[in-house]
């Protein structure tokens, strides 16, 4: 009997607004080098397994704005994975259009019984056989056709990420008691305390069951991706682009609101794999090798007396701290960029601010 197939779908969507002036909207995080020598989606790329339990791994999916399609399949050449291919969006939508698209290839390509692995393009994960173990669990729920999303052991009560609450027992993980919003310092506290699971946006679904579902609470959506899906066409090689004028019309939405939120079929797998989002400059510090005092550096720098700080250097220029503490220092060819570390996150408002005020060359 044929074992059904394990599709590879990654999400790369998205500008990194907290990671400017080295995230920028023609070349953004997921191709930028934040954590090793390669970009991000490179090394999510190599993260997947070539092998899993009881399904057949197939080649990636890659679901990108049509403005990085050639980008996108300049990694999948780095990594070796050629024979993968591009969904180009025409404007993003968030990730439920984005995951519906993926699940009507994936059945295409691989029938009825298909299951598709959703990752996002821009995380960093240090224990890649854990996870590799928990795709395994995951596989095995997905396959009796609960919807599975992936918990992330907390090591801190941290208030920027949302929350799953786990319920009552399954092989491997459990059924999803709650989503809980991004909570206040307090209640993480009490969140940690009670067990509960960072939101981590990786899932394993069986292709169908989401189609189904995504029909059930966002018809409107399902028939436009549907639609969008059908009447696509084939830009590049292995490029694939759903019609514009019915993506335009798609009101866009989180698989999070759109499915697993209302569906009764959600699962988390627990997994403690080392996980980030890398998602300002304080988690790039906090996972780049730094020197006994704390510095981390990327490029030309003279430190003296200073502690703590992540420099990156890549205008050309050397940049030199003496006395400073818990700084963010970016100085790249056209703009130095200076937060502290602590202040990290607001690096979006300064790209807000500079939006506003028509600076466009800089975004």
């Amino acid at each position: 009997m044929r074992q059904p197939s394990l599709v590879p779908v990654i999400l790369c969507g998205g500008i990194g607004t907290r990671l400017w002036p080295l995230s920028r909207k023609a070349n953004p995080k997921p191709f930028q080098k934040f954590t090793t020598a390669r970009p991000m989606l490179v090394e999510t790329l190599e993260r997947v397994p070539d092998a899993v339990d009881g399904v057949d791994v197939a080649a990636p999916v890659i679901v990108a704005s049509e403005a990085h399609a050639a980008l996108v399949r300049g990694a999948m050449m780095v990594s070796d994975d050629s024979d993968g291919w591009v969904i180009s969006e025409p404007e993003g939508k968030n990730t439920a259009p984005a995951i519906a698209l993926a699940a009507h290839f994936a059945i295409e390509q691989e029938g009825e019984d298909a299951l598709i692995l959703v990752l996002p393009s821009d995380h960093d994960i240090g224990n890649v056989e854990a996870f590799h173990a928990a795709i395994t669990n995951a596989t095995t729920l997905a396959k009796s056709g609960h919807l599975v999303t992936f918990g992330m052991k907390p090591d801190r009560a941290e208030t920027g990420y949302g929350y799953i609450q786990p319920g009552e027992d399954l092989p491997g993980g459990a059924h999803v008691e709650a989503f809980l919003e991004k909570p206040d310092a307090d209640k993480a506290e009490t969140l940690m305390a009670q067990g509960a699971l960072w939101n981590a946006g990786i899932f394993l679904f069986p292709a169908k069951t989401v189609l189904e579902e995504l029909s059930d609470f966002r018809p409107a959506m399902a028939e436009k991706s549907r639609s969008a899906w059908q009447t696509r066409s084939e830009t590049g090689k292995r490029i694939i682009a759903p019609d514009g004028d019915i993506w335009a019309e798609i009101e866009g939405d989180s698989i999070d609101y759109a499915v697993m939120q209302p569906t009764a079929k959600a699962a988390v797998i627990p997994v403690d794999m080392d996980w980030s989002d890398i998602g300002s400059f304080e988690a790039v510090a906090a996972r780049s090798e730094a020197d006994p005092l704390g510095n981390a550096v990327r490029g030309r720098a003279v430190l003296e007396q200073s502690r703590g700080n992540l420099v990156i250097s890549e205008g050309g220029r050397t940049v030199s701290l003496v006395g400073c503490e818990d700084m963010v220092v970016i100085d790249t060819t056209d703009t130095i960029m200076v937060v502290p570390r602590n202040r990290a996150q607001d690096v979006k408002s300064l790209h807000a601010h500079l939006k506003a005020i028509g600076r466009d060359d800089l975004l």
